[in-house]
């Protein structure tokens, strides 16, 4: 059973909506807007425009990829790689528009993000197996450095992560909720656009739009089918 899952934040509540794709059902909730619940919520997506949260919508898998039409319900318009130079946790710097020559797949995420954490395993994955194919693998956050020193320490992650501190990057791309997967091609064009948590089938879809080869690299222990 294939779940897609979307969490609203905002200054006074959170909004819980779980859409189950193909049963057609959708269930509600709310807590408080407390990062401590939030870190603890794995079955959800977080919005990172508290003031502007954006509206549910299912994700198209007709095209066979992440899906024209993300979690937020924004439709997806490919475009060139934003021109912005971002500082990696460990002190490199990174500008996507200067990355032609390879395909690209940028995460951004939070520590306190529970469907992001779910997601992130996925991220070490490809990092670790397509790189040799040419694959760059990205991240960003905007969280503070201690932060995320300390959540890439305890679950041994080995991928850049880019301090987006004033949410730069986030903005170009318009993101309205994380974990957002950006996938880019080798030409420097933004090919697809996942704001969710997506099965993994559909991330390789994503992949591929960007000209990888993706044959072998599967699945493994998909977060959205258990």
């Amino acid at each position: 059973m294939t779940k897609y899952y979307a969490l609203i934040l905002n200054k006074s509540s959170i909004t819980v909506a779980m859409i189950i794709v193909g049963f057609a059902a959708l269930m509600a909730g709310g807590c408080g807007n407390d990062q401590s619940v939030a870190s603890n919520d794995t079955s959800t997506t977080a919005a990172i425009s508290p003031s502007q949260p954006a509206p549910l919508g299912a994700p198209d898998d007709s095209n066979g990829g992440g899906g024209n039409v993300a979690m937020d319900g924004s439709s997806f318009v490919a475009g060139p790689a934003p021109d912005i130079t971002l500082k990696s946790l460990d002190g490199k710097s990174y500008n996507l528009s200067k990355l032609k020559g390879h395909p690209v797949m940028v995460d951004m995420w939070a520590t306190w993000c529970g469907p992001c954490k779910l997601g992130l395993p996925f991220t070490q994955r490809a990092y670790q197996e397509l790189k040799k194919r040419g694959l760059i693998v990205l991240t960003a956050t905007s969280d503070p450095k201690s932060a995320v020193e300390s959540f890439m320490k305890t679950n041994k992650y080995t991928f850049p992560v880019m301090m987006d501190s004033d949410n730069a990057l986030a903005a170009s791309f318009q993101v309205s909720g994380i974990p957002t997967t950006i996938f880019i091609d080798s030409k420097g064009m933004v090919v697809d656009k996942e704001v969710g948590l997506f099965p993994q089938t559909n991330t390789i879809n994503s992949l591929k739009k960007t000209g990888l080869d993706t044959s072998g690299f599967e699945p493994k222990n998909d977060p959205t089918l258990q």
